[in-house]
C-alpha cells in the first residue's frame, strides 16, 4: 500500500495511529523523480535509518521468541509465521514492522511465559 503525506503531521498522525490495521501498512515515500506539489519526501538516511531500526527490533522479538521456545529456531519461526487473535489475526513478523506492533508482540510473548494462552 502506497500512502502519500502532504504534511509531518500527517505522517506523525499515520504512525501513532492504534488501529490494528496499522501494525501491517507500512507508508512508502518517493525519494527521487516527480511528486505532485505539497507532497513530502523523506531523506534517504532517514529510510536507511528507520530500515535499520526495524532490523534491530525484529532480531530483539526473535530473541524473545527464541527465549520462549528454550532456543528452538524452528519452532520460534513458525510462531512468528502464524497469525495471532491477539494481534487481530496478524502475523507476529508482520506486526513487528512498527514498533507499536514489536509492543504487542513483545506483550503477548510475556503473557503466554507466564501461562496466558490466546
Amino acid at each position: 500500500m502506497d500512502v502519500t503525506f502532504k504534511s509531518l503531521k500527517q505522517i506523525h498522525d499515520y504512525l501513532n495511529n492504534p488501529v490494528p490495521v496499522h501494525l501491517t501498512d507500512k507508508p512508502k515515500a518517493h525519494l527521487r523523480g516527480h511528486r505532485p506539489a505539497g507532497q513530502v519526501a523523506v531523506p534517504r538516511d532517514q529510510c536507511a535509518q528507520r530500515r535499520g531500526e526495524r532490523v534491530v527490533r525484529l532480531l530483539r522479538i526473535m530473541g524473545e521468541v527464541e527465549r520462549m521456545y528454550n532456543g528452538k529456531s524452528e519452532n520460534a519461526a513458525r510462531w512468528m509465521k502464524t497469525p495471532k487473535r491477539a494481534l487481530g489475526n496478524i502475523a507476529p513478523l508482520k506486526a513487528v514492522v512498527s514498533e507499536r506492533g514489536a509492543s504487542r508482540v513483545s506483550h503477548l510473548i510475556a503473557q503466554t511465559m507466564h501461562g496466558v494462552v490466546y
